[in-house]
């Protein structure tokens, strides 16, 4: 895969899934929105903090590409590596 200017872009998943709800997701997830293309869907999932992680979402530019929930990720076999 090649980047508009022409540079090599590294292969990345399609769907990432962080689990947590405290700072350790925050900064994990802010990192994956840094570092993978923006077609790459991420979902972070929470039990005890998902609205927590709905309005820290919603106060960066991220919030539109970080989806929560307070269920466990759900992935085909095919897809969970």
């Amino acid at each position: 895969m090649m980047h508009n200017d022409g540079s090599v872009m590294e292969a990345y998943p399609t769907r990432i899934a962080v689990l947590g709800g405290g700072r350790w997701a925050r900064v994990l997830t802010g990192v994956l929105c840094d570092i993978v293309p923006s077609t790459a869907e991420i979902s972070v999932h929470s039990f005890h903090n998902a609205r927590g992680m709905v309005t820290w979402a919603a106060m960066l530019p991220l919030g539109r590409r970080v989806a929560v929930s307070s269920d466990w990720p759900t992935f085909a076999s095919s897809q969970s590596n």
